[in-house]
């Protein structure tokens, strides 16, 4: 005799996890990194005191790493501690996100650069900020869930 196992069905808040997240921002600007780079031919050059470099596709991966990481962190965090984690999550992440483009916008050395850099930004942000604000739930829905 065989048995069946029937599971309930999963809401999508609990079967998304960080790391997901995560890898969708890093996966992301690699992408653009690749497709400003590789096939527009615009290299991404930023001033370094007296210097130029050119952002690295290694570059590209740690800086979305970081910035994904300290989304989560923040993410965390207000659900752990705020009534309405979603509202403060985003009331912390999208200031730090139009400061984090100073950045970019002053350090380049041209405007393509100035964009491109500008691009792998919002789409860090794009991918980790509404992935990570998704699955945070306000205190009195989680205490109605049980």
């Amino acid at each position: 005799m065989s048995s069946t196992t029937i599971r309930p069905a999963t809401d999508v808040r609990t079967s998304l996890r960080p790391w997901r997240a995560l890898l969708a921002s890093v996966a992301a600007p690699v992408m653009v990194w690749l497709a400003v780079t590789r096939f527009s031919g615009t290299a991404l050059l930023v001033a370094s005191g007296k210097s130029t470099q050119e952002v690295g596709i290694v570059a590209v991966v740690l800086a979305a790493l970081v910035g994904a990481s300290g989304a989560l962190l923040v993410a965390v965090l207000a659900q752990r501690r705020a009534v309405h984690p979603r509202r403060v999550f985003l009331a912390v992440t999208l200031p730090l996100l139009v400061v984090s483009l100073a950045g970019p916008l002053s350090q380049a050395t041209t405007t393509g650069s100035a964009l491109g850099l500008a691009a792998l930004h919002l789409v860090v942000a794009a991918t980790a900020l509404p992935l990570l604000a998704h699955r945070l739930v306000s205190r009195s829905a989680r205490e109605a869930r049980g």
